[in-house]
């Protein structure tokens, strides 16, 4: 049973209920499970999976950016022995990455041209 077949399980419950209570006073509920399930959600749900965006290198780039940034100001922040080392071993790996996207992109730009 998948993740949204148990999600729909009390939608589907939910639905029998207020068929035979409301059936008499309404003329027919004719909703499908699935128009239920996107009337409450307030989303529809695609059959098809959706495609996962692959970042760019200059998101990529931006994103290790953030991380060193976020590294400094905690690096900045701590004064225990054990978290500067943490903080520096953060900063230091997120200054790697940042290194290494942006070479990558130089060579790209290089054998463009």
């Amino acid at each position: 049973m998948n993740f949204i077949s148990r999600l729909m399980e009390p939608l589907l419950h939910m639905k029998d209920i207020l068929i035979h209570v409301l059936a008499p006073s309404l003329e027919k509920i004719t909703l499908t499970t699935k128009q239920l399930w996107e009337r409450i959600c307030g989303w529809a749900i695609d059959d098809a999976p959706r495609p996962v965006p692959v970042p760019t290198l200059v998101d990529q780039l931006h994103q290790a950016w953030q991380e060193f940034l976020i590294a400094q100001n905690f690096y900045n922040s701590v004064s225990d022995c054990n978290l500067l080392n943490y903080a520096m071993y953060q900063m230091l790996a997120a200054q790697n990455k940042y290194t290494y996207f942006l070479r990558k992109i130089r060579a790209e730009g290089s054998s463009k041209n």
